[in-house]
């Protein structure tokens, strides 16, 4: 069977406004019809040097999913606990 999952919401957490230090958390959820799937994707900011000049990309962590019913803003607090492990 294929799941199809949504982009539900991106968000960015960090600390005292600093974006630089920022995590990216984009947030997937796939309503099959048994029940509520959650896929997290969470990324962190680096810059690179190349021969042209310096870049800034998102480098992707480990994924994350939850399964029931959780709603976004349950989704939402478990992604400031995994940003406060890394901070």
């Amino acid at each position: 069977m294929e799941s199809k999952y949504n982009l539900v919401r991106t968000i960015l957490l960090c600390g005292d406004g600093d974006t630089e230090k920022a995590f990216r958390y984009e947030i997937y959820r796939c309503d099959d019809g048994y029940g509520d799937n959650w896929y997290i994707i969470p990324a962190k900011k680096a810059d690179i040097e190349l021969g042209e000049g310096s870049f800034c990309i998102w480098v992707n962590l480990s994924p994350k999913s939850f399964s029931g019913s959780n709603d976004i803003e349950s989704v939402i607090s478990e992604c400031k606990v995994h940003y406060r492990e890394f901070n």
